[in-house]
């Protein structure tokens, strides 16, 4: 074993084309969350950032427009006080398949 991971198997360029695909992704105003909302927008998924802070949410996407040249990146509010608001939230985004990935 050496002293360096080995090189990864999967990169951003194994990221398939999105078009079509819509990601939530939680804490994407900063780290690896937006590296994340990042690369999935360049892919051409539509993406929703999660966040509790709309300012900071709203610098995000607006970097990420300027990084991708893509629009397609909106905000969701993380500030639920109950899973009614939560539900209602994600039924304004679009029909939902629940599926779990773990």
């Amino acid at each position: 074993m050496g002293l360096f991971p080995p090189t990864p198997k999967y990169t951003f360029e194994n990221i398939p084309d999105l078009t079509g695909k819509v990601a939530i992704v939680t804490g994407a105003n900063t780290g690896i969350g937006k590296v994340t909302a990042r690369e999935l927008l360049k892919n051409g998924a539509k993406v929703y950032i999660a966040c509790r802070n709309e300012e900071k949410a709203n610098k995000a996407m607006d970097d990420l427009k300027a990084i991708t040249g893509k629009t397609d990146v909106q905000y969701v509010s993380l500030l639920f006080r109950n899973f009614l608001a939560l539900t209602d939230q994600l039924s304004e985004i679009g029909p939902w398949k629940y599926s779990r990935n773990s």
